[in-house]
């Protein structure tokens, strides 16, 4: 009984030697991530057993560090019987971060000179609060590059106040001339491949996008007739980095008018032997390459145009568009269940109008999800030739409320 008693002594020592090493050297990893993540033990983040970093420590032996090292690797090296003491002193070597976005040692012993391998972190920490200096307008972390299928995220996203982009749209606005009126987009945009970062947010490199949509119009006060829609499909190739981005698209664009707006037409206009005429219908279509870049003077603030040439166009369809536009909206992803505010106007000019146009203005409130995918409502005011192109010479005004979506 006595050696099994004995036995089952020895078993807890040992389990508790075991507990004790797996403690330090979690903690060790933990307090190393904590640094690298710009966190401290004034911020709360880190057990109050732990002595803070500005107090002196003296170095530890053993511990060597080539003399040319810039970086330093992803856990400082430990002795094999290092001491819990020794385990504030990691911090002192990974709380310094460059303006180049690596994580240097700030003891003077080490040299800022290197060799070593970059800390790399993973990239859902590069987004939101605990990412590195996400206060300023950019991101400071660098990413490696890479090829990514089905990337999250747009280096390119859509324009916010641009009518014909392609998105879930759904606005009830008040037309001077038509009444009320539901203008729908049916579509969407999304990443199929990637070089670049896994940046969510501000995504760096060069990436393929497809896009496509239907551009609807509902007349409320004529038994929701569809009126015309416009269709939409795109390629568009993108390039960039947190300020500059560009973009080289091809896109198709077709219109149509309604067959119920075709009926009802006929029915209010007979001619003289009471037979109803058709509305004056317009083969308008599109085949375009588009080049555009945009800039972003500040995180929040996006600032863009583009010129396009139509390839080959339609009946009553000009070579030559633009687009020029300005947006404010936080980027920050997180507070999703509070969103943010946002600001955005866009001019389109036509060559059809001797360059003469339309402007959207809208304004709202906007939530964003991991994937940097939006959700909006707000208020929206539009003057100018009309956006469906089937009426492309006819002059509107209007304004409503509407939600949009972008993936």
């Amino acid at each position: 009984m006595r050696g099994v008693s004995g036995l089952f002594c020895v078993l807890i020592v040992l389990v508790s030697f075991e507990f004790l090493e797996g403690v330090s050297n979690a903690g060790t990893v933990v307090y190393d991530r904590l640094s690298v993540r710009g966190q401290s033990p004034a911020h709360g983040t880190v057990s109050p057993m732990i002595p803070s970093a500005t107090e002196p420590q003296p170095a530890p032996s053993g511990l060597a560090v080539p003399a040319d090292s810039r970086q330093i690797p992803r856990q400082i090296p430990r002795q094999d019987a290092a001491p819990p003491s020794l385990l504030p002193y990691t911090s002192q070597y990974a709380s310094s971060v460059r303006s180049d976005g690596f994580a240097y040692p700030s003891h003077p012993s080490y040299s800022q000179s290197a060799s070593l391998p970059p800390i790399e972190l993973e990239p859902e920490t590069l987004t939101g609060a605990e990412c590195i200096n996400y206060g300023s307008w950019k991101n400071q972390i660098r990413q490696t590059y890479e090829w990514q299928m089905f990337p999250d995220g747009l280096i390119w996203p859509a324009y916010l106040a641009g009518v014909k982009e392609s998105r879930f749209r759904g606005v009830f606005n008040r037309d001077d001339q038509l009444g009320w009126i539901w203008d729908i987009t049916l579509g969407g945009r999304t990443g199929i491949l990637r070089y670049g970062n896994r940046n969510s947010v501000l995504p760096s490199g060069m990436q393929l996008d497809i896009e496509g949509a239907a551009m609807t119009r509902l007349a409320l006060d004529k038994d929701r007739d569809v009126e015309a829609t416009d269709y939409r499909f795109g390629l568009p190739l993108t390039f960039g980095n947190e300020r500059w981005q560009f973009k080289f698209s091809y896109y198709h664009v077709s219109c149509h008018l309604g067959d119920e707006y075709m009926l009802r037409y006929m029915k209010e206009h007979p001619d003289e032997n009471g037979h109803g005429t058709l509305p004056r219908r317009i083969n308008y279509y599109r085949d375009s390459l588009v080049f555009g870049i945009a800039f972003r003077p500040h995180r929040d603030v996006r600032l863009y145009g583009e010129v396009e040439y139509a390839v080959y166009a339609g009946e009553m369809t000009e070579r030559f568009q633009m687009q020029v536009g300005a947006e404010y909206t936080p980027l920050y992803p997180a507070n999703r269940a509070r969103g943010v505010p946002f600001l955005a106007v866009n001019g389109l000019f036509l060559e059809e109008l001797d360059f003469g146009g339309s402007v959207c203005v809208q304004v709202g409130w906007m939530w964003r999800g991991r994937r940097n995918q939006a959700f909006r409502i707000g208020f929206e005011y539009f003057y100018g030739a009309d956006d469906q192109y089937e009426f492309f010479d006819d002059t509107n005004s209007k304004c409503g409320l509407g939600v949009w979506y972008d993936f």
